[in-house]
């Protein structure tokens, strides 16, 4: 069987699935390299079930390919990342975590790379507007200044995130929304099937969202089903200190998306 078949079994296999069927894992698995020249397909629907009478769901298909060179190296980011700065993030570090792994996040971006900073609590603010990433030390500089205070506008900053990514979103860019947050929604949208269906929306638009939940106390159904609706990858850091390796994670996905 070719790739071609694999994928068109795939995509009938996903179409005729029954309760058995399994939800998109989160974090994905990471990617191996399929041996020699082959190409392995795999794929995982983001609902367990399908209604008879029918609707929407989504299947994310997994090429990996092994023994090939990408030339043209990889597709230039529009990236938004949206970071909780409620009251709680002044808690075992965290804020100070977040900075540490931004940093190593500039670090890795191109000249040719999009990139804003949305940071919320009860107040939105866009601390630095979509553009491309011209000087890096002007970036850090930006998040260096960003400090823990008040509630938890999620909604709101979530909206602001994708409004960033929407200005340069087109085809030739990867488009995506990261979601970090360690708490739960108080302030703005706070109903979980109101911010699914933006997600929803936005990812018709190309632009999709992953989301980081920090910490035990925030909601992690919220956190999960944004990125299942959103069409990312879902993040729960434990400790504060393993975001750079999780932010670096997302970043190798987004590198290696075609």
């Amino acid at each position: 069987m070719n790739w071609k078949q694999a994928l068109l079994s795939l995509l009938f296999g996903a179409l005729a699935m029954h309760s058995r069927a399994q939800a998109m894992s989160f974090p994905p698995p990471a990617p191996r390299d399929a041996p020699g020249g082959e190409v392995q397909v795999d794929g995982r629907v983001n609902c367990p079930y399908m209604s008879v009478k029918g609707g929407i769901a989504y299947l994310q298909v997994t090429v990996r390919a092994g023994d090939l060179e990408v030339s043209a190296g990889r597709r230039p980011l529009n990236l938004a990342v949206v970071v909780d700065r409620s009251g709680s993030m002044a808690e075992e570090g965290k804020i100070e975590n977040v900075r540490n792994a931004l940093y190593r996040l500039v670090d890795e971006l191109r000249r040719d790379d999009i990139l804003s900073i949305v940071i919320y609590d009860d107040v939105v603010e866009v601390l630095r507007p979509a553009s491309r990433v011209s000087s890096k030390s002007e970036v850090r500089r930006l998040l260096d200044e960003v400090y823990p205070r008040g509630w938890t506008n999620l909604g709101g900053g979530l909206v602001e995130g994708f409004r960033q990514a929407e200005r340069n979103a087109c085809s030739s860019y990867n488009n995506r929304v990261i979601l970090l947050s360690d708490g739960l929604a108080n302030r703005g949208i706070t109903d979980p099937c109101e911010l699914d269906r933006i997600a929803s929306r936005y990812r018709g638009k190309s632009i999709s969202l992953s989301t980081m939940g920090v910490g035990l106390a925030y909601n992690e159904n919220l956190m999960a089903g944004l990125a299942n609706n959103g069409g990312g990858n879902y993040y729960f850091i434990e400790r504060s200190n393993d975001l750079a390796a999780l932010f670096r994670q997302e970043f190798n996905s987004l590198s290696m998306l075609v």
